[in-house]
């Protein structure tokens, strides 16, 4: 008796993998129509990552700013915050030890700082300009401006008390003074008598922030003590300066607690956070981040229409395998699955090309400088990148899975189609 060979079928999602592989060879329109969908995927993707980085690169360029000009937390009387005073406080081992306690408490790791203050007057032979003269107590607070110096060095901090200053860009420009001319500065007393100081500029920084008004130069805080006619235990505040800056708020409400509960000094002490002295900046960046929303929406939009737009034209262009499936017993699940995974390939082909063209064009920003700002208006000289793993991964994975499950809405038309009529369509 002769042998009966039986065709071996393959198991449901075999056979859906199967169609769905053979689908884009036999139709030479939706393999044109798979490319476009699959480029507009990729586009989206592109543009998406691009328009985050640029946003976090804002970020971290304007925190630096805002952290190197005034420190994540501030402690100061509060009447020099209402007025634009300088109300001295003492500095005591007591102080420390509560602001120490209280940050070592929110567990940051930071580094807490003395500086003084004194606005005045900064006069050269060819102009005048208002200035805010601050000391610094060691060579550390300086050393972080020197990533923004542009001309110079920075004040010097040695046994010998050196009458040295270093300028923000506005007022050296005001002033038309350089690193190694000399300035006058002039400070108004209690009793209404001029006070006058000579100074060496020992260089010039562009600190990004600078409103143009008022000159933040920095110089050793035995300078400012001097001027002002404290001793050495008498300063302006302290600067807590934080690894985390998004830690400032919850680090300046700690020390609140802290002030409140245990100091029993006669000043007004007030912990104020970047966040709450530099609100103006912090809120450009919230534009930002609604701006990047806006972008991300639109290209989510535009890949969502044309991945949907490109599975109903294949559906409707395999109307007839459709029916054919249908009378042979495929049921509406597993055709769906067909144009399902047939949809996922485009979307996936589409993200990692996407990927790896977004990334690309940020990784020419950030080494070339390619796209170019205004740092008067903008803070930096070009448009700032950065890129994280992270984030990257986490965007590609919610796209993919949002596009698919919309989607795969699309595929309910299968179970429209009846198998009389679609085998007689042409």
């Amino acid at each position: 008796m002769p042998k009966i060979a039986y065709l071996r079928l393959p198991n449901r999602m075999d056979t859906s993998r199967f169609i769905a592989n053979r689908m884009g060879r036999i139709s030479s329109a939706q393999g044109v129509m798979a490319h476009i969908s699959a480029t507009a995927v990729g586009v989206s993707v592109a543009v998406m990552i691009v328009t985050l980085a640029v946003v976090f690169g804002f970020r971290r360029e304007m925190t630096t700013l805002v952290s190197r000009m005034a420190a994540e937390v501030t402690i100061t009387d509060l009447r020099s915050l209402r007025t634009g005073g300088n109300a001295p406080i003492g500095d005591t081992a007591t102080l420390r030890a509560i602001v120490s306690e209280a940050v070592a408490g929110e567990g940051a790791d930071v580094s807490i700082a003395a500086y003084a203050v004194r606005s005045g007057v900064a006069r050269s032979d060819r102009a005048a300009t208002g200035v805010l003269l601050k000391g610094l107590e060691s060579h550390d607070e300086a050393a972080r401006f020197g990533d923004c110096l542009t001309t110079g060095a920075l004040p010097r901090f040695e046994a010998n008390r050196r009458k040295e200053i270093l300028l923000p860009e506005s007022g050296a420009k005001a002033l038309g003074a350089k690193a190694g001319d000399k300035v006058e500065l002039l400070f108004m007393e209690a009793d209404g008598t001029l006070r006058r100081d000579v100074f060496k500029v020992c260089g010039v920084y562009a600190s990004g922030l600078d409103d143009g008004r008022t000159a933040v130069a920095l110089t050793d805080i035995r300078n400012v003590r001097k001027i002002n006619g404290w001793n050495d235990a008498t300063i302006s505040g302290y600067e807590v300066r934080t690894a985390d800056f998004d830690s400032a708020d919850s680090v300046a409400e700690a020390v609140n607690e802290a002030l409140a509960g245990r100091y029993e000094g006669d000043e007004n002490l007030v912990a104020v956070s970047a966040r709450m002295l530099y609100a103006d900046v912090l809120n450009w960046l919230g534009t930002h981040d609604v701006n990047a929303a806006v972008v991300v929406t639109i290209m989510f939009v535009v890949a969502l229409f044309n991945m949907i737009t490109a599975l109903l034209i294949l559906i409707l262009e395999q109307t007839r395998m459709i029916g054919i499936l249908k009378a042979m017993g495929m049921h509406n699940g597993e055709l769906r699955r067909i144009f399902t995974q047939r949809a996922a390939r485009i979307v996936l082909r589409g993200t990692v090309w996407g990927s790896v063209a977004g990334i690309g064009l940020a990784l020419v920003q950030r080494y070339t400088h390619a796209i170019g700002l205004d740092a008067a208006s903008y803070g930096v000289s070009a448009v700032p990148i950065e890129l994280g793993a992270w984030w990257i991964v986490a965007l590609d994975v919610v796209f993919v899975t949002a596009i698919l499950l919309l989607s795969a809405v699309a595929t309910t038309l299968v179970a429209r189609i009846r198998p009389a009529e679609a085998i007689r369509y042409e």
